[in-house]
Parts: structure tokens; sequence; C-alpha cells
């Protein structure tokens, strides 16, 4: 066992932890690297394996801890931190070195927990102990396996490394870009800096600062060295712009080009230069081309269809593009982030996506920058969806039109009934989405010679189907009526499209009994055909698309069933970005009102006002929604302290006990206050068990509620007071609930504080 760990046997190398925004170097990770008695090096993974198999992993951990901290007194002090790598399972031992060290200020140190560990009450009490003497937390490996993000909940480092497993090819993987995305919006709004490990290309690096990663470590950066380097490796360049075209612009710049390709133009003609050009602007590329694959008599050709911003002289030759077979061998694009110089090409990044038309290999679309390292996951994304919707318009198996040709009718008569300008009423005013949507619908009325129909997005409850038809008349549809197989609405069409989340069709109104119960009026308006397309993104349901047909039998045709699933794959992609944006801003909107509301409370402790500030705050959170604070009375029934919204008014007869076994003290407020933990209501859970009898039941009727959170305000493990919290018109998601808890946990500490500095008598006062 590595000679019973022997000091002379140890080095110590330190690698920079960089600034994303400065380029400096932010921190060093302290690495140990054990040698054998010959002068070979050891891999540090295999000897702390054969550690913990013999038992001796905590004593190998603290002896790895001494030599590092021996290493750091004998070098000038710093202001910059040291990660020090602790297994869990070492904390009860190293925390006794720690704490009794005096070589190095703690606040020079981090702990970096590089082990899996399911945080529990003696984790949680070292961890308090180190941080209570000035040490900070960072945890290893976020986004390695399925428990590392519930670390992040537990332990609230203030640190956390991003895996190199994720950070490898976040360049162009959108799956890898949109997890790093959403857990680099956890860490800013929960006070982490997130640290990305494994750096290895200048593309990678650049797509974290876009992400807006702080701190990242890696070959690129800077290896490993003896000594503790104040500079990167490299300096950081500054970001190129914005390649990728904002969402509303997308759905606008494609309406509008296509309706130019649509002027005039013979059949096919003009298709694939829109196609390209559409191309161009949506992902700010500077080349764009669309090539086809031709089979030649020895093997496969590529022919240029069209291109922009290509000249011939610098026109790159397909065998250079590593496209051939392999490009269709895996199905998937390819991405160079820095091509090698060859002679007349320009480009020095760009992505390749495959076209695939009926089941076979049709062409590519290419399109290139002139700068490296500019491909970016949305546009790979979006790009590919746009390749899909090619395949569709060039499937010939319908078509009159030969194989090496792309067919432009369904396209251009997309075009037409995507025309904006035709008629400015056609859209509901104010509701940019339901008006694009309604451009899909007719998209796909021109497309399959459908009779009318409706296209309609979910709300974020998933309760209604927010709907648009041909009339120009917005409506609502009841989702959960789609959603129950005993309903007319589940055994129809449109229950089967949206419970199954494939197509449904019925070929025959007149003797399909899905249909019985709307048949009548469905045939007295000439339908003898109907067809439902469920809106799909990343496997969540959007939405629905329906068109209704005269002919029987009209949408069971393979190419126009492809040309509606196209459409609404546009269509999801479209409810998919505007649904993003507008959490995105909500989310954003929420957390500068809670962080202004938590610097008020703060603030109150010292001057008054806590309860003003924190109902103020729920106010601003909630315009539409109640709030009450209350505390227990000598007569064991809640007392309110103050409330705010505009139904102030229904607290004047609420009735709520802190005795158990009064029906009033079974419900959230009173368990709040017994419990000390966060309870809700909403209209389900009040119609069964405990809360049937409850006296808010009048309440859920006259005001509309939608839900009740009753939060617990704490302090020194005391329960001051309880928020209770009404939603009317907003609903109860995580992040809002998250929130309010943050709210109430700050508004505890402030009240806590505040009393602390009142005069003794005064907090004699609050106290009866």
């Amino acid at each position: 066992m590595w000679t019973r760990f022997q000091p002379g046997l140890l080095r110590i190398a330190f690698q920079p932890i960089v600034s994303l925004q400065r380029g400096q170097a932010f921190g060093h990770e302290a690495l140990a690297r054990p040698m054998t008695a010959a002068g070979e090096p050891l891999r540090p993974d295999e000897l702390f394996r054969w550690a913990r198999a013999s038992g001796e992993a905590d004593a190998l951990d603290r002896f790895v801890l001494e030599r590092i901290l021996a290493e750091l007194a004998g070098r000038p002090p710093r202001d910059t931190p040291v990660f020090l790598n602790v297994l869990p399972i070492s904390l009860p031992l190293v925390t006794d070195l720690l704490l009794s060290q005096t070589s190095v200020p703690p606040r020079q140190l981090v702990l970096e927990l590089v082990e899996e560990t399911a945080a529990g009450p003696d984790l949680a009490r070292w961890l308090r102990m180190l941080r209570r003497h000035g040490y900070r937390i960072a945890v290893d490996d976020v986004g390695a396996g399925y428990s590392s993000l519930t670390r992040l909940v537990e332990v609230r480092p203030d640190f956390a490394k991003i895996d190199l497993g994720l950070v490898r090819h976040i360049d162009f993987d959108p799956v890898k870009f949109s997890l790093v995305d959403a857990t680099a919006r956890f860490a800013q709004m929960n006070g982490i800096q997130l640290i990305a490990e494994g750096v290895e290309s200048s593309a990678e690096l650049n797509t974290l600062r876009e992400l807006g990663i702080e701190l990242a470590q890696g070959y690129l950066l800077g290896r490993p060295d003896w000594a503790m380097r104040p500079e990167p490796a490299i300096a950081l360049p500054p970001l190129p712009q914005r390649t990728m075209a904002p969402p509303e612009v997308l759905m606008s710049s494609l309406v509008r080009l296509l309706r130019f390709a649509a002027r005039g133009m013979r059949r096919g003609e003009g298709a694939a230069e829109a196609l390209v050009t559409m191309a161009a602007q949506v992902s700010g590329a500077d080349m764009v081309a669309l090539l086809q694959r031709v089979a030649g008599p020895v093997a496969a050709e590529w022919r240029w269809l069209a291109s922009q911003g290509i000249t011939r002289r610098e026109r790159f030759p397909t065998e250079d593009l590593e496209l051939g077979e392999r490009l269709f061998q895996q199905e998937r694009p390819i991405v160079m982030q820095r091509t090698a110089p060859r002679s007349g090409w320009q480009s020095q990044s760009l992505v390749a996506l495959p076209i695939v038309a009926d089941g076979q290999p049709w062409g590519a679309l290419v399109i290139a920058y002139r700068e490296p390292d500019r491909v970016r996951p949305p546009v790979v994304e979006m790009l590919s969806g746009m390749t899909a919707l090619v395949g569709v318009l060039a499937d010939a198996s319908d078509q009159p039109a030969t194989p090496t040709e792309l067919s432009g009718e369904g396209l251009l008569m997309a075009a037409r009934a995507l025309n904006p300008t035709a008629d400015p009423s056609a859209a509901p005013e104010g509701d940019s989405l339901k008006a694009s949507l309604q451009h899909v619908l007719m998209a796909a009325l021109s497309l399959t010679g459908g009779h009318t129909g409706f296209i309609g997005y979910t709300d974020a409850a998933r309760r209604h189907l927010h709907c648009v038809g041909t009339d120009k008349e917005p409506f609502d549809l009841d989702l959960a009526s789609f959603m129950d197989p005993s309903t007319d609405d589940g055994r129809s069409c449109n229950g089967e499209a949206l419970r199954l989340q494939q197509l449904s069709v019925s070929d025959d109104v007149r003797t399909d009994a899905r249909m019985l119960p709307w048949r009548e009026d469905l045939l007295a308006d000439g339908i003898l055909s109907a067809a439902a397309v469920p809106l799909v993104a990343e496997g969540e349901l959007l939405g629905l698309l329906k068109v209704y047909h005269g002919a029987m039998g009209a949408l069971s045709d393979t190419g126009r069933r492809s040309r509606l699933e196209g459409l609404a794959a546009l269509a999801a992609a479209l409810i998919a970005r505007t649904e993003s944006e507008r959490r995105t801003r909500v989310a954003k909107q929420r957390n500068d009102i809670v962080l202004n509301g938590q610097r008020h409370l703060a603030d109150a402790a010292s001057r008054g006002g806590v309860i003003e500030a924190l109902l103020g705050t729920v106010q601003r959170l909630l315009p539409d929604g109640l709030a009450a604070l209350v505390q227990p009375g000598p007569d064991q029934l809640f007392q309110v302290l103050a409330t705010a919204g505009e139904a102030a008014g229904y607290f004047q007869h609420w009735r709520v006990s802190a005795n158990p076994d009064d029906p009033a003290g079974r419900l959230p407020v009173s368990e709040a206050y017994r419990t000390g933990t966060t309870t809700w209501l909403c209209p389900g859970r009040a119609e069964s068990g405990k809360y049937r009898d409850s006296p808010f039941r009048a309440a859920w009727e006259l005001f509309g509620f939608r839900w009740l959170l009753a939060v617990p305000l704490k302090a020194q493990g005391r329960t001051l007071m309880v928020l209770a919290v009404y939603g009317v018109s907003e609903d109860l998601d995580q992040d809002l609930r998250r929130l309010i808890e943050d709210l109430a946990r700050t508004a505890g500490l402030a009240l806590w504080n505040a009393e602390a500095q009142a005069p003794p008598r005064q907090r004699a006062a609050s106290r009866r």
C-alpha cells in the first residue's frame, strides 16, 4: 500500500482555474502526484482505490492534505484560492486537522468533495463546522451521474465543477449544451460559481463563455505545474458576434423569403435558392450550400443546387468536406470547428447536415463561417429541423417530379398560405404566437387541400389548448377531456393523437365510431375525413394541429401525412422557443423581484418594517394573489398580523386553530406552524381526505384560488409565524415555490435580527 505513505514519494502539482471574464488565474487546484521508490509515477485514482479496499482511504486523504498544507506553508501567501480534493468519508478525520492548522488561512482553501454521496446529518454537521471557520465548499463532477444535481441541492456548495464529459464537444452537442445551460441558470440563481473541467478546445471555451460559465480549467488554459502560475496558457480572444437570429426573427424571415421565392416561379424553380437564403439568415453563416447526392457510374457524386456567399474561386470541393458516405452512415451532422487550410477555400468552421428523403440519402446542407469556432448547438438544432422539412419536400413518392430535382410545389403552396400581407386581420391582435400558428394552419390546409381546421398550444399548467381556427377567432379546449379515453373527446382522433403523441386519421367520418358525437355536424359541413397531429418537441406535448377534408381517405396519403408532420414539427419548434423565451423572461422578473425584496428585508431588520417589506415583495411577485402573515395567539387561534391583495377582507372571517383536534387546525397553515415545514393546498386536495371539511372550500369558488402555500418563518430552529400565499392567476411551479420559500427564509432571519436589536422591554412585549 504505497510503502505506507512516505512524504518523500508525494509531490504536489497545481493546475490553474481561470476566470473567463478577466482571462487571469482565479485560483489553482492542488493535485497529488505519488511516485514509486524508483521515481515512476503512480495513478492517484488507482492509489485511492486500493486505499478504500484496505480501509485506509481517510488516512491517505489526511496524509495528502498534510502534504499540501506543508507545500502551501512554504510558499508566499496568495489571495487566490486553492482547491483541495477531499473524500466525504474522510471529513471526520480531516476536519480535526483543518480546524487546528494555522499555516494556511482558511479563506484561501476550498474543500472539493470528489465522490458521490448523499447528504445526511453527519455530513451536514462537518460542513457547518468547516464553513464556520472560513473554509469554502465545492462539489466535483456535476452532471456525471443521476445523483450529482441532487448533491447541489443538498450540499449547497460555493463552487461546483461541471464534469468534463459534458464539456467535451459542448460546442455542437445540443443535449450537452442544454444541460449545461440549465445548470448555469440554476447556479446563478442560487449563488454557486461553476467551474468547467477539461477544456481542451477554443470552441468549447467560447461556448462556455457564451453560456455565462465564470471559471474553467483544462489543458487549453494551463497544464498542472509544480509552480502556481498567475497567467493562463492562452489569452482569451473577444467573443464572436451572435451567429443565430433571435427566435422572433426566425418565423418572419421564413415567411418573407418563401413569399419572395413564390412570386412568378414555375414548379420547382427557386425552392433551393429560398432554402439556402433562409438558412444563411437564421444561422448567421458566411457561406451556405445545398448539395444533392447523385448516383454516378462508379460511385455517388455531389452536385450544387444553390449557394450563397460562395464565389466560384473559393467554392470548396465536396471531397474535402468529409461528407461522402460517412455523413449518411451516421445520419448525424458533421461539425468542424477548425478546418484545415485548403486552396481557394476561405471558411474555417462549418457544419454539414444530411438530408434524407423517403428513407434514402438525398443531399446535404452545408453552412460555413470564415472564422474558426463559430458553430453552436442552437444553430445545429435549428438547421436539423430545416433539413428534415427539406427531406419531406424532396420526397418524390407522390410527385411527378424526378428524384433528382427538388420539388418546390408544396413549398410554394405553403409560402402563399404563409403570406402575412394577404390579409392583415388574419391573426388575433396582439398575439404573435397565435398569428404564426395560424399561418402554419393555413399552410397545412394548402398542402393537403383541407376543408378547415384549427391549431392550438397547451398552457403552462397543461389544462387547456389555446386554439385558433380559419375564422381567426381564438378559443380554448379542455385538455383533460382529451386525455380521458372514457369521454367522447378522449376517444376521438384528437384524444388518440394527444395521448399517444402520434398522428391519428379518420378516413371516413360516416363509419368511424370515434366521430359519432360530431358526425352530423361534420357531414353538414361537408367533411368526410380528418387528421389530428400532435405538436411534440423533445418528448413534450405542446399542442395539436387538426385538419378536416371534404373527401374520404384524402388524409391517408403518405405524402400529405409527411407534410402535416413536417409542419407540425415546425409549429412545435415555434411553440417551444416562444415558451422558452417566456419562461426565461418570467424567471428573470421573479428573481429580480425576490433579490430586491431580500435586500429590503435585510435593511428592514435594522430600521423596522420587516412584515411590510415581505408582503410588499409577495404582492409584486404575485400581483393577483393574496397573502397573510399569521401567528398563534394565547387562545390557540391564529391571529392575522397583516394582509396584502385585493381580497384582503377575506381574512376578516378567517379562523385557523393551532389545535390539531380542531377541524380548523388540520389545515396547511396550522400544519406549517406545528411541523416547521412548507405545506400546500390545491382544489384537488381540498376535495378529499382531511381537507374535505376545509373552511376554505367556499373561498376556492368565491375567489377562484388555484393553490395555497403555507411557509413557516423560522430562525434559530424556532417558527416565528407563517406566511400564507394564495395563487389566483399564476400556477405554483417549483421555481415559484422556491422563491417564496427563499423570501420566507430571509424574512425569518430578518425578524430574528430585528428582535435581537430591539431594547429588552420591547423584546419582552414582542414575545408576549
